[in-house]
């Protein structure tokens, strides 16, 4: 199974290796479309190992309100995801730190 969305983005984020990215989903999957993640917010986090693999990432959300039975979650905010938690199995990520020192 895939699982996938696409977001319009608010906050981009970086530290070292790591990036957080935020903001509203304007696309998925048809199953993700089915069960309201539409216009939800979306927070992504990813740690770049420098290797090419085996990176990990880390997600939250979408934040599901106005579902019947089931209280509301706390809005996400802009630049705010979890740490990566999790190995991606192929492929990678590369993450480039912007340096806003100087």
């Amino acid at each position: 199974m895939t699982i996938w969305a696409e977001i319009k983005v608010d906050c981009v984020v970086t530290g070292g290796r790591v990036a957080t990215v935020t903001g509203e989903v304007v696309d998925a999957d048809p199953m993700s479309r089915e069960i309201g993640w539409m216009k939800q917010r979306f927070g992504f986090s990813v740690a770049d190992n420098g290797r090419g693999h085996f990176d990990r990432v880390g997600w939250s959300g979408p934040q599901l309100r106005d579902v019947p039975g089931r209280p509301d979650d706390p809005e996400l905010r802009r630049c705010m995801a979890p740490a990566p938690f999790h190995t991606v199995r192929a492929g990678g990520y590369t993450v480039v730190d912007a340096n806003f020192a100087g």
